[in-house]
């Protein structure tokens, strides 16, 4: 059985479904796509606090920060270096290595990297690690994306420092909230700790 269509009702069908309310109801007028569309402001997010330890006189360690904390350090902590263990172009990464080298040039900071891949650490880097925080100003801030390379570095550092073994550096590092949480890379700071010491 065939339905009728009310030639002498012009707009007939239109009219009907304009007052049809399942009809009207499109899946894109109950998302309100239309507004969203027109709001052409980013969506706020809220902020996460950066994650960063102090860990001796003018040097801390951390998590990679935005520019906004990178500013806040300059304005309210004096900070004077930034140290950059990243690789350029990690998944995930806050700033890349490149740009965060442009902002701290532009706000009178010294920017060092000594980047390299935390699946894949060497001697060299170490050695360029700790070139780099030699001769950096302080205060300094020592980071990599998730704080595990900057962790595995000054876990070197403060054995070598200290005169301590490396199952004692990472105490020590334990000790000021520090922990390397990639078990490899611990490790391996650990036997260039011992390495090194054994070398003096």
């Amino acid at each position: 059985m065939s339905t009728a269509i009310p030639l002498d009702r012009p707009g007939a069908m239109l009219q009907d479904s304009l007052n049809d309310p399942a009809r009207s109801r499109s899946p894109l007028a109950s998302t309100g796509w239309l507004s969203r569309f027109f709001n052409l402001r980013p969506r706020v997010r809220p902020r996460e606090r950066l994650v960063r330890f102090q860990c001796g006189a003018g040097l801390s360690v951390g998590c990679s920060p935005t520019l906004a904390d990178i500013e806040d350090l300059v304005r309210k902590e004096g900070l004077r270096s930034l140290l950059n263990l990243n690789t350029e172009g990690e998944p995930g990464e806050t700033l890349s290595p490149n740009v965060e080298a442009s902002w701290a040039h532009a706000l009178d900071l010294r920017h060092e990297r000594a980047s390299f891949a935390a699946d894949l650490p060497r001697v060299g880097d170490v050695d360029r690690f700790l070139q780099a925080l030699a001769s950096v100003p302080r205060p300094v801030f020592v980071h990599s994306l998730h704080g595990r390379r900057a962790a595995a570095m000054i876990l070197v550092h403060l054995g070598l420092e200290q005169g301590l073994s490396g199952a004692a550096a990472v105490q020590a590092a334990k000790g000021l909230g520090i922990t390397c949480t990639l078990d490899s890379l611990r490790r391996f700071a650990e036997s260039e700790v011992d390495r090194r010491r054994a070398a003096l």
